[in-house]
């Protein structure tokens, strides 16, 4: 995007100034029509031009009204998405579910006691875990370990699952090629060493 002058605009996006839609779409891993978008939409009041600010009412009428998450009481849907690095339509689709506890809206009520707001405040800024902020957990990987004769096999396991799943096994298996030990990082489809071409570890063992 450029301006009059034909210079790129810097853009705002999740709070980071980036000197151009390229830059951003580069960094972030999305397409320079993606941030396009969200610069355009209301419900990405986190991505717009620098010095720009968004309109925080949605078209429902519904963008100033206050939603609780997680006991932690938002002026506005924009607030909460932005706080959240959710889009405006999720928070409001996850507010008006009546299955879903977590997201509720605010009903009119006597203001709240000055205690309370301070013990939102502080709950807001605890760090979330990782269901709370809905990203997938790293898998479960034990580091290498030394030379064991490749009787070892340690499990490499998926815990966004219940149970978690089993990915991959990993530990010191023989070169196909030069027949010496290697770490293998997965003992059933790595099984030529780096020094012979393969993906397998770099460090050798005569056995």
């Amino acid at each position: 995007m450029k301006g009059n002058s034909g210079r790129p605009v810097p853009i705002i996006a999740d709070g980071v100034e980036y000197s151009s839609v390229g830059q951003a779409a580069t960094t972030l891993g999305v397409s320079n029509s993606a941030v396009l978008y969200r610069m355009s939409s209301p419900n990405f009041p986190t991505f717009h031009r620098k010095g720009e600010v968004k309109p925080t009412e949605s078209p429902s009428g519904r963008g100033s009204k206050a939603v609780i998450v997680d006991g932690v009481e938002y002026s506005s849907i924009s607030q909460a998405a932005t706080a959240l690095r959710l889009s405006n339509t999720v928070v409001r689709q996850r507010a008006d579910d009546p299955k879903n506890q977590t997201y509720q809206w605010k009903e009119p009520q006597s203001a709240v006691s000055p205690t309370v707001q301070k013990a939102a405040e502080s709950l807001r800024r605890q760090p979330k875990t990782f269901e709370e902020r809905q990203i997938a957990k790293p898998l479960i990987e034990p580091k290498p370990w030394p030379f064991d004769g490749g009787t070892r096999r340690a499990q490499v396991l998926n815990p966004n699952f219940d149970p978690p799943r089993l990915i991959r096994k990993m530990g010191w298996a023989r070169c196909m090629t030069c027949r010496r030990y290697h770490f293998s990082e997965d003992v059933a489809r790595v099984r030529i060493c780096y020094h012979c071409g393969g993906n397998g570890g770099d460090k050798l063992h005569d056995g």
